[in-house]
């Protein structure tokens, strides 16, 4: 840092003898370890701001790689770390599940010594289990490739909760996709962390792995329920006719609500000038699978009006970073992101029960939504002990000048029916009181399923873990007592959950399931978050 003519004359040198990359990785360490995706351009700034010298996009790749090399080992010792890395983090997180698995073929030598190869490990918190057992039983499964000295596959399930935030559930590092590692994924993902007799609905592409591992029976475990991403599936369809128009008309078929609408647009489909030979063979081929792809074919309401495997994507895009890292990098990352993404949620639910709210801020925005759709519409009561309406839409007139009827739907609250065919949420929270039926507006009647596990909040303060300097002190979490008649919940049905059963066009609903009560002590979590974070990993010898 001394000036002089070397460094502000005219024969001053862009560089220094002793800045060597081991030198900046040896004073960048720390910054590189707290963010392992700083970028080489961060890596050129941060040198030019502390010793004033500019260095190049090389020596800056390579002290980043030197800074990897002193937090992770080099990428061989990476790999001899994982299972110590997961044990530590076990050891202060009790519940958490992690397996690591050698190759059962290759070998290497290691000090000397002939030592299985690793071939793959699995890890899951057991706050995101515990989460998910008041989530709606749907996941998305991906895989994303690794980009770094020694290629892989990172695989990811991802669930999510009423506000439609993200519950990481489960990871997994795997040579490659194929039919056995995604069938060994869904094994343990269903044998120890998913709960036995939960039937869940998994939403991903069409790999022929994934194909194969959720139609396995495992012996005293609820079968999986498997639908296809529709935005994989219109992809495909281009791919073979060529055209987005036709690629967007097989998206409106997918989103069509009712079999009478779906038979509209499929038959238009069909009959389009542009459509090649290509494209109906596919569309002919693709149709009996219709259950998979189609959501007013969705047999029982499993995909719960999820469409996309958008969950995963959303979460490999936040990997993206740490896709060329160490294997140890990538699980450490997962850990520490989820520490801060389960904090940041208690401290959101917390405002929400301080503000009196019943429902998450994104429910309320949505029903509240709903409420003002509903305030164009007519509803007559047809059945005073069925609570059976009529809603009646207005007419009106379209772009090209076209008047129109308006429709009208049979609705029935009490079996929360309704022949328009959108999945509802179950609508016992909002039915009238008894012998005072609405009489002119029916509430939240169309609200679209993504609202069905919108239980009230709870009237209490999630308790987070106490932050002492830097690192995080382990907590145990106790179940909150509340007294009597302040919270305010509905009879919800156990642990199994059925979804909604479809019936041509009749939707049976079914209550959803809920947050397990005992007296006045309330066990789990507030909208699906956990109450407690994650403790940090001590340092590893």
């Amino acid at each position: 840092m001394c000036r002089g003519p070397k460094l502000d004359g005219k024969d001053a040198q862009p560089d220094h003898r002793q800045l060597t990359s081991e030198f900046i990785a040896y004073k960048l360490s720390a910054e590189i370890s707290s963010l392992p995706i700083m970028s080489i351009k961060s890596v050129q700034d941060t040198v030019k701001s502390r010793f004033a010298y500019d260095v190049k996009y090389g020596k800056a790749w390579k002290a980043k790689q030197a800074a990897f090399k002193m937090l992770y080992g080099d990428w061989e010792e990476a790999y001899n770390r994982v299972p110590r890395l997961l044990l530590a983090m076990a050891a202060t997180n009790p519940g958490m599940v992690h397996v690591v698995e050698p190759s059962a073929t290759k070998m290497t030598l290691h000090d000397g010594k002939r030592v299985r190869v690793f071939h793959r490990a699995f890890w899951s918190f057991e706050q995101c289990t515990r989460a998910f057992e008041h989530c709606r039983p749907v996941i998305a499964v991906d895989g994303t490739f690794l980009t770094g000295q020694y290629k892989g596959t990172l695989l990811v399930a991802i669930a999510n909760d009423a506000s439609n935030r993200l519950v990481p559930l489960a990871f997994a590092l795997v040579e490659i996709e194929n039919n056995d590692n995604w069938e060994w994924f869904f094994r343990i993902l269903r044998t120890r962390v998913i709960p036995p007799s939960k039937e869940v609905c998994v939403i991903s592409d069409r790999h022929q792995g994934i194909l194969n591992a959720v139609e396995l029976a495992i012996p005293g475990h609820a079968p999986l329920h498997h639908r296809w991403c529709m935005r994989h599936f219109c992809a495909n369809f281009y791919r073979a006719c060529k055209s987005k128009e036709l690629s967007d008309l097989l998206q409106d078929c997918c989103l069509a609500y009712s079999e009478r609408r779906f038979a509209n647009l499929y038959n238009g489909l069909l009959k389009h000038k542009d459509l090649n030979a290509g494209g109906q063979e596919f569309l002919h081929r693709h149709l009996i699978f219709n259950s998979k792809w189609a959501r007013a074919y969705d047999e029982d309401g499993r995909r719960y009006g999820q469409m996309t495997s958008n969950m995963a994507e959303c979460f490999n895009n936040v990997l993206k970073g740490v896709r060329a890292l160490p294997v140890t990098a990538i699980i450490q990352y997962t850990f520490e992101k989820l520490n801060v993404y389960f904090q940041n949620y208690t401290d959101e639910t917390e405002k929400e029960i301080a503000n009196n709210c019943e429902f998450p801020t994104k429910v309320q925005e949505f029903m509240d939504f709903q409420a003002r759709k509903a305030d164009s519409q007519t509803a007559t009561c047809y059945d005073n002990v069925d609570w059976v309406y009529q809603v009646n839409e207005p007419g009106g007139t379209t772009q090209g000048g076209v008047q129109h009827g308006g429709r009208a739907f049979r609705v029935s609250l009490k079996t929360c029916e309704c022949t328009s065919n959108k999945l509802q949420i179950n609508l016992e929270a909002n039915k009238p009181q008894a012998n005072k039926p609405q009489a002119n507006k029916v509430q939240a009647n169309r609200l679209h399923v993504n609202l069905l596990q919108a239980n009230k909040l709870q009237a209490h303060k999630p308790h987070g873990n106490k932050l002492h300097g830097k690192k995080l002190q382990a907590h145990k979490p106790h179940g909150n007592k509340l007294q009597r008649n302040k919270l305010q919940l509905n009879k919800l049905q156990g642990n199994k959950p059925h979804g909604n059963k479809l019936h041509g066009n009749k939707l049976q609903g079914n209550k959803p399931q809920g947050i397990q009560h005992n007296g006045d002590k309330v066990q789990g979590f507030t909208l699906g978050l956990v109450e407690v974070g994650m403790v940090a990993v001590g340092v590893l010898a």
